[in-house]
């Protein structure tokens, strides 16, 4: 059956609208990138993110968040360093320690395999979590080649059930590969590693980019793309010891 509406009765199909985890550009159920290359501190800043969202505290102290729930599933750093941020970021932003539900798997968990994704709708769903951080994107998919758009496409595709189902927002830290001189011409310095469908999956697309300093460690934070709300310009962030 093939169901028609008129656009004037578009309005009778809305729910309540998705509230933003971090407004404008996170809302509720949305699926998420951010590349960056190995050492730029990706991971830091992801849990300076989960840290501000669980206090409701405003990230960077620009972006209002919402107070929620936030599960980071980590398969790139041991917990020795994860307990290391947490202590440093909640104490820097004097924010709660506690809250943030952490998982260190031991061994591969293919999400392309229902199983494994209906684990952690169940987990999602039974902890009511916000937002779920995987870090980072190969360590949750046995991919024959990274850089294959219909393999790619095809594994995120099976990924989307787990937003669709639990309202959850979802975001893969990924590497950045190396710029293209095409796209180093037209001033892209950072993509997500591999095959284009990530961005074409994705409801936002952030990259974080070093930028030379002196005395001081900077970032750029850039965001290719933003469904929900119009483009935004980059923001300079410093990585301070706190």
């Amino acid at each position: 059956t093939i169901e028609l509406f008129d656009s004037s009765e578009l309005s009778t199909l809305l729910t309540e609208s998705k509230r933003k985890i971090i407004d404008p550009f996170l809302p509720a159920g949305s699926k998420a990138f951010l590349a960056a290359w190995q050492g730029n501190y990706k991971s830091t800043m992801m849990v300076n993110v989960a840290v501000a969202i669980r206090n409701g505290l405003p990230l960077f102290g620009r972006f209002d968040t919402t107070q929620s729930r936030v599960l980071y599933v980590d398969r790139e750093n041991p917990p020795y360093l994860a307990h290391q941020r947490i202590e440093k970021i909640t104490r820097g932003l004097n924010g709660l320690r506690g809250g943030i539900k952490f998982q260190f798997p031991k061994e591969k968990p293919d999400l392309a395999h229902p199983k494994v994704r209906e684990a952690y709708i169940q987990i999602i769903e039974k902890e009511k979590i916000d937002l779920v951080i995987f870090d980072s994107f190969l360590c949750f998919f046995n991919l024959r080649n990274e850089n294959d758009n219909t393999e790619v496409r095809n594994v995120l595709e099976l990924v989307s059930e787990i937003p669709a189902r639990t309202g959850a927002a979802i975001l893969f830290i990924d590497h950045a590969s190396k710029a293209s001189p095409e796209k180093q011409k037209a001033g892209i310095k950072v993509t997500p590693r591999g095959a284009g469908a990530k961005g074409d999956w994705a409801d936002l697309v952030m990259t974080l980019e070093e930028r030379d300093d002196e005395a001081r460690k900077l970032r750029v934070l850039r965001f290719p793309k933003t469904r929900f709300n119009v483009g935004m310009p980059g923001l300079v962030l410093e990585v301070r010891p706190d």
